[in-house]
């Protein structure tokens, strides 16, 4: 067990064409460590093991037959629970809550959105791209709501800490990753986001490949003591 779940998607896709490797295994490997972890972190909201286990069932039949959907056919992945998914009527529900606002409220709110996109297109006229922080600091270890994070000596709110870096290009949908740039001493990763302007996802991959050069990739993080 765990075989899989440190592996790229590139890695999973390769490993799934080449036929060493199976969806079915690999979707096992994820659902439990899904089951062992989540208990404690809660990191996934809902879990459709049955739906995935299916879906890379079928996914085995077709690269039996040498039929693959897509570069990352059978390659389990996760949502943001933001997103409308199908069958998940629950989540559904719990999305229309947020828009139950009227058409003024909808035209005012997008005519703010569509300024703060201005801006930054703007700004991006004679920058390439944007290279910066994901927060105040370094990931800071799972708390209750409202926990004060400590920080250069200070405590600083959640929202504080990382919205000012990350909220903004979640208003304005301009197109972004994370980099990440190893481990510091209390085992917790360290990142920086690049951000570009509209439609420059080719560039902001291109630039995450040439980085990837000068930086020690994804690091497995330490878990209790010493295991990671």
């Amino acid at each position: 067990m765990g075989e899989f779940i440190y592996m790229s998607a590139t890695e999973l896709a390769r490993l799934i064409r080449s036929g060493k490797a199976t969806s079915t295994e690999i979707v096992k490997d994820h659902l439990d460590r899904i089951n062992k972890l989540n208990p404690t972190l809660n990191a996934v909201v809902i879990i459709l093991a049955d739906e995935a286990l299916k879906t890379a069932a079928a996914c085995d039949r077709e690269a039996g037959q040498g039929s693959f959907r897509g570069p990352l056919h059978g390659v389990p992945m996760t949502v943001k629970e933001q997103f409308w998914v199908k069958g998940m009527n629950r989540f559904q529900r719990d999305l229309n809550k947020g828009f139950r606002l009227s058409m003024i409220n909808y035209s005012e709110t997008m005519g703010i959105r569509a300024g703060i996109i201005a801006e930054w297109e703007k700004y991006f006229e004679n920058i390439d791209l944007l290279i910066c922080p994901v927060s105040f600091g370094h990931a800071f270890k799972r708390c209750k709501p409202g926990t004060p994070i400590a920080c250069d000596g200070k405590d600083i709110v959640y929202i504080n800490y990382t919205w000012p870096y990350t909220a903004c290009f979640n208003a304005s949908g301009h197109p972004g990753m994370n980099i990440p740039l190893g481990i510091n001493d209390a085992g917790l990763p360290l990142g920086v986001q690049v951000v570009g302007p509209y439609w420059s996802e080719p560039g902001l991959i291109h630039f995450a490949g040439l980085v990837s050069d000068f930086t020690e990739g994804f690091v497995r993080p330490v878990v209790g003591k010493g295991k990671r």
